[in-house]
């Protein structure tokens, strides 16, 4: 819609109270209306806007606006934390990328080992309500951090990011991975 979302470490943005996130106008301004309350309880590394202008949130956080949001989040447009969106207990680490693929679901990469009590290693896909994608199996993961993922026309995916093994086998900082539901 024009606007801009914006996230860090920040505990203050334009003099105002905005832990984590703020949105801002087409013209830089705030947009003082997103109710972000006491914010987020760590680190926001990642926002992303979906389609319907809800934002996913990943980050070294564990809380948002006090509710338990382990590392992940998604927001409604209005700041306030999408109820529907169901993660379980999230990540077990830190999320530094979020990666919308076309049909919806989303790619999270990180330092995490366990995602909702299943061990996934610093990768994991979930469908766009929240839950796990059992229809992809990423092996064995990575065995260092996930820190950037793109998403393919053909849904393969490609990861870099600190790890030297992928599923068990010599990976130098980069792998292409599919991501079709095989």
């Amino acid at each position: 819609n024009g606007s801009v979302v914006v996230g860090g470490d920040f505990k203050h943005f334009n003099l105002k109270e905005y832990r984590g996130i703020a949105v801002l106008d087409s013209n830089g301004n705030l947009v003082e209306d997103f109710a972000v309350g006491v914010g987020f309880s760590g680190s926001v590394k990642k926002v992303v806007a979906q389609p319907d202008l809800k934002i996913i949130v990943g980050g070294l956080f564990t809380k948002y606006q006090d509710s338990p949001a382990n590392r992940i989040t998604r927001l409604d447009p209005d700041g306030s934390m999408d109820d529907t969106f169901e993660v379980g207990t999230g990540a077990n680490a830190a999320i530094y990328e979020i990666n919308l693929q076309a049909d919806g679901k989303i790619n999270l990469g990180g330092d995490f080992s366990v995602f909702n009590g299943l061990n996934k290693n610093a990768i994991v896909r979930l469908n766009t309500g929240g839950g796990v994608d059992p229809t992809i199996n990423f092996g064995t993961g990575a065995n260092g951090s996930v820190l950037s993922i793109a998403s393919r026309p053909d849904y393969r995916l490609i990861l870099g990011g600190g790890f030297t093994r992928f599923d068990s086998k010599p990976k130098e900082h980069i792998v292409q991975v599919h991501g079709g539901i095989i």
